[in-house]
């Protein structure tokens, strides 16, 4: 039965290409302890059975039809568009991302719901678990800084969480005219909470683990072809200017643009699988973070080996290298 009431929390799941994953991922969402929900699925213009497979779920949660909305796009704009389209048209008072290939925990939401009114949080985080093949898995432990500041540097150094579907944020933050909306799909999920956690003024996690992560080889992080590789670097490249800009915007660029460098030098491993063949993307490796190319060989987070090849690559002989590696490689067999 449809209510004025304002919904505790929204979940905003982007649906492309997902039918082997999306029935178990809906029947734990129509299936949370928590009752005043909606639920956004944004539709990227699945090519797939997708959105079929998930009316045909919810027919079996009749109490869940009220508060499900189907968002289509024109066409396929990428789940970054989709995360935006869904941030936008949410009306709940907290706002927390599912990917349709993975699952949660059925008192997910209502524990870190609690958590947020109990404690008076802007945003709560949750643990989660990898799986890798459905079977195997591993918890994922990262700290959580009390200190904001630090936090937030952890996030550039890769050092804890950064994704959207462990985080529960009050929709204010969310839908600030503030926020500036992420543009590629790779590392959008930092772009987002490295401001959440900026403009927040209080933030706590519960235990768990609650949401599980399914990594798999037809994800957009899974596919590890050239075009592939190559359109992940970009994404996550635009989505560094993005938090540059943002910490220059709000003042506070000197305090973070070392970590920077290290977020972008992340991004820039992208393209180390392509360059140890060829440097065909040489210039595109050495030219997009020049900062981060100048800091490689005086950061203490990255290791010896990564300085090596990095200068392999600088120098334009990394081809060469990897080619006698392989001859040796048959000659010795």
């Amino acid at each position: 039965m449809r209510t004025n009431r304002r919904a505790k929390v929204s979940v905003v799941i982007p649906v492309y290409g997902v039918e082997k994953y999306i029935e178990r991922c809906v029947r734990t969402l129509f299936g949370q302890t928590l009752d005043d929900m909606e639920f956004i699925f944004v539709n990227d213009c699945t090519p797939d059975c997708s959105i079929d497979l998930l009316c045909s779920v919810l027919e079996e949660f009749p109490q869940r039809k009220e508060q499900v909305r189907i968002i289509n796009q024109p066409h396929n704009m990428g789940a970054a568009k989709a995360r935006e389209v869904g941030i936008k048209a949410a009306t709940g008072e907290y706002i927390i991302h599912c990917d349709s290939d993975d699952w949660v925990d059925c008192d997910m939401y209502r524990q870190m719901y609690e958590k947020a009114k109990a404690d008076n949080l802007d945003y709560v985080i949750c643990r989660s678990v990898c799986y890798t093949d459905g079977i195997n898995h591993t918890l994922i432990t990262d700290t959580i800084s009390d200190n904001r500041e630090q936090f937030i540097e952890d996030m550039l150094h890769s050092k804890t969480t950064v994704s959207l579907w462990s985080r529960l944020v009050k929709a204010a933050t969310y839908q600030s005219d503030r926020i500036m909306i992420p543009c590629g799909h790779m590392m959008e999920d930092r772009a987002y909470s490295i401001q959440i956690a900026y403009f927040s003024k209080s933030y706590g996690y519960v235990e768990g683990p609650l949401y599980y992560y399914f990594q798999h080889g037809d994800s957009v992080c899974g596919r590890k072809d050239e075009a592939s590789l190559v359109r992940n670097f970009k994404d996550a490249a635009e989505n560094m200017v993005v938090i540059e800009k943002f910490f220059k915007r709000e003042g506070v660029y000197p305090r973070y643009s070392k970590a920077l460098c290290q977020a972008e030098f992340v991004v820039m491993g992208f393209l180390m699988p392509l360059l140890e063949k060829s440097n065909k993307y040489r210039n595109m490796w050495m030219n997009t973070f020049p900062k981060a190319v100048k800091a490689i060989w005086r950061s203490p987070m990255i290791g010896f080996s990564l300085k090596v090849k990095s200068f392999l690559i600088y120098t334009g002989i990394c081809p060469v290298i990897y080619r006698l590696k392989r001859i040796i490689l048959v000659w010795q067999k």
